[in-house]
């Protein structure tokens, strides 16, 4: 598509993509919520790793930036901070023009976790006294739930070992 001068008439250079189709969805009445990554990367470097975790950037409308939030606490929060937070967004380029911002509770998904290259190593009970065994195996009898009893298991066998390796005496 190319521009037309005010007279009416194309021009001979092409117009973006991204002037053409915000004009023609609104003529249209065809409202789209498309989210920007250089938005969601400025609101993130704006406001933090424990506040980004709790919110979502949604869309940008005119000079409104529309954020879920996970909560009503963080909501009461983030009131007060807005004017730094539209200070410090308003730094990064690209973000010039936001002037306000509305929060309204959200879902937020969880933060993905980069994966390891292998699964959790299983501690070794060998490593273990039998003092040590008999407890672990008393402690977590009484749990009713199986898989707490097994994470709590491993996680007193993890601690005793490093214990008893820091522990131990240093041969000379």
């Amino acid at each position: 598509m190319t521009r037309k001068k005010k007279s009416g008439h194309d021009t001979d250079y092409p117009q973006k993509i991204g002037e053409i189709l915000p004009k023609a969805l609104r003529q249209r009445n065809i409202t789209i919520h498309l989210k920007d990554q250089r938005l969601c990367d400025a609101w993130a470097r704006a406001v933090g790793k424990t506040i980004s975790a709790q919110t979502m950037v949604d869309r940008l409308e005119r000079d409104t930036l529309f954020v879920k939030v996970s909560s009503p606490a963080w909501i009461q929060q983030l009131q007060f901070m807005k004017s730094d937070i539209l200070k410090q967004l308003n730094t990064i380029p690209g973000c010039e023009s936001i002037s306000n911002i509305f929060f309204s509770i959200g879902e937020i998904p969880p933060v993905q976790r980069k994966k390891s290259a292998s699964p959790p190593m299983e501690p070794d009970n060998r490593l273990l006294k039998s003092r040590d065994r008999r407890l672990i195996e008393e402690c977590t009898a009484a749990i009713p739930d199986a898989e707490l009893g097994e994470i709590l298991r491993r996680a007193m066998t993890r601690t005793i070992i490093r214990r008893n390796i820091i522990n131990r005496p240093k041969s000379p």
